[in-house]
């Protein structure tokens, strides 16, 4: 009986132990096949650091190309902005001296006080043109024989009548501001050599009204002041033409002297540096001189603008990982995986 009984017990343990084998069986292969499952993620993991490595290498490419783009602009806003700076400096210098010779000019400074009060009524009294050296232009080569031909009558006033005459005559009277002389159209008649031979002569430029421009409407006013005035290159030529003509024309130079039918001649240094003609080319020089500045000023105020715009497109790409991110494949194989990438500000 006791051994029947301990043959049972032991029957008992032996199923036990039978059973223990099988879940260490079962636990053994599941064991192997969990380090198969690691090896693969081992592998999968290793690919994704791979391509991590990769993503890297591209996003430190486009940064390098980002760093490179922004210095470029960065170098051409400076070059720009100094460029900017100069023309504005230019364009500030120019206008002030525009200003200033334009209000010179309104002001008729350098003329005789009776000639200040006449263009002062210009507004309230009819058919005033203006003096006679805003009536012609020149270029400068001329500028010095065409003021000495015209002497004072460059201070005249241009007019479309006699009644204007009388009536500006009588306001000066009335009001004792001087004298000035005055050259209606209506009565101006063109003068003109009826033979022109002399200007195959050495050192004729040609005849004072053929060396100066102005409006159709005052061409037998030019004839009258110019039409009859020779001008010559140079004094010599200037004397040997006189006398070979017999002091019969009137003859003025480029350099200003003057010969007079009858054999005067005037000469000699002007006092100061600017005349009446030379005043009003350089106003209308400074003119088109500050419209070209402050064009080419609005031109490159644009292009540094741009080139501002471009640099903080940049930046902002800089500000989001270079511009370079996952599409949906790379992040569903990669969702385990977190890349920091630190990106420094640039200004």
């Amino acid at each position: 009986a006791d051994l029947r009984a301990k043959r049972e017990r032991y029957k008992g343990v032996l199923e036990q132990v039978r059973l223990r084998k099988s879940q260490m069986t079962q636990r053994l292969l599941e064991s192997k096949t969990g380090q198969n499952t690691i090896e693969l993620k081992i592998d999968e993991e290793n690919k994704n650091l791979i391509h991590v490595k990769e993503l890297l290498s591209k996003i430190d490419s486009a940064g390098k190309e980002l760093e490179s783009n922004n210095e470029s602009v960065q170098n051409e806003i400076i070059r720009f902005s100094k460029v900017v700076s100069e023309l504005q400096m230019k364009y500030q210098s120019e206008s002030a001296k525009l200003t200033s010779l334009k209000d010179l000019a309104e002001k008729y400074d350098g003329y005789g006080i009776a000639i200040k009060k006449v263009m002062e009524t210009r507004d309230r009294i009819g058919g005033i043109h203006g003096v006679v050296a805003d009536i012609v232009r020149t270029s400068k080569k001329y500028e010095t024989a065409i003021e000495t031909a015209l002497g004072g009558r460059i201070q005249n006033v241009v007019i479309d009548s006699e009644n204007t005459a009388k009536v500006l005559i009588d306001y000066l009277k009335k009001n004792r501001f001087g004298r000035a002389t005055f050259l209606p159209l209506s009565a101006m008649k063109n003068s003109t050599f009826s033979n022109t031979d002399f200007l195959k002569e050495k050192g004729v430029v040609g005849t004072a009204s053929e060396l100066v421009e102005y409006d159709n409407v005052y061409k037998n006013l030019v004839g009258s002041l110019l039409g009859r005035i020779v001008v010559i290159d140079n004094i010599d030529n200037a004397i040997a033409f006189e006398k070979k003509f017999a002091y019969e024309y009137r003859v003025v130079t480029l350099d200003g002297e003057s010969l007079s039918p009858g054999g005067s001649i005037s000469g000699g240094a002007f006092k100061g540096a600017g005349n009446l003609l030379g005043r009003k080319r350089e106003i209308d020089e400074l003119e088109i001189s500050v419209s070209e500045l402050l064009k080419n000023y609005t031109q490159a105020n644009d292009k540094v603008e741009a080139l501002k715009a471009e640099r903080n497109s940049i930046n902002a790409k800089l500000e989001e990982k270079y511009g370079v991110s996952l599409n949906k494949e790379e992040e569903e194989g990669m969702e385990s995986i977190v890349v920091k990438v630190t990106v420094p500000r640039y200004i």
